[in-house]
């Protein structure tokens, strides 16, 4: 079943990557770029993987990350197949900053590259993990400055450890139709 015209999914993606978790938002958004790490496998394989099972199954993506050594938790496999599998023209939510939130749509295949620049750590470190990302339609990237009344909603979802989120709520997507209506005023 597909939307009605108009209706737009929203989803908060936080990229944070690392043990202490270093906010990469700014620094991928600069590049149009919005994405994910979740271990040390590629697009590709995820890509390969994620051809033979469903996404949601969870004894599937365990065998995927055993079979390639990776200690990582399934539950951050899961995301990157559930990122991975957005489709094009979802709306992508970043918070960049304490006040500025990015909002975009993506429009491309999972990549990622040996020699991206947001990659964590090198391939021979037992935590490296690749930076496997989606482009973002230049036409839709807004940057919008929020003031403490207008984040509230958002910030309440920003709370949220799921490193991948559905808005849902009809506060949050009305906030964020507005947003976008307006250019943020």
């Amino acid at each position: 079943m597909s939307k009605p015209e108009g209706v737009r999914d929203y989803w908060l993606l936080h990229m944070k990557v690392g043990e202490h978790l270093r906010d990469m938002a700014a620094s991928a958004w600069n590049r149009n770029e919005v994405g994910v790490w979740c271990g040390p496998f590629t697009a590709q394989e995820l890509s390969t993987a994620d051809a033979t099972a469903d996404v949601n199954e969870l004894a599937h993506q365990a065998a995927f990350l055993q079979a390639r050594g990776i200690t990582a938790k399934t539950n951050k496999t899961k995301v990157a197949f559930e990122f991975a599998n957005l489709p094009d023209g979802a709306w992508i939510v970043l918070r960049l900053d304490g006040k500025t939130f990015g909002i975009g749509q993506i429009c491309s295949a999972l990549e990622s590259s040996a020699t991206h620049p947001l990659n964590h750590l090198m391939p021979s470190d037992p935590k490296h993990e690749v930076f496997k990302y989606r482009k973002i339609v230049l036409s839709t990237k807004r940057e919008i400055r929020l003031s403490l009344e207008e984040r509230a909603p958002l910030m309440r979802a920003l709370k949220s450890y799921d490193p991948l989120r559905r808005f849902s709520s009809a506060e949050e997507v009305a906030l964020l139709n507005r947003l976008l209506d307006t250019g943020g005023r």
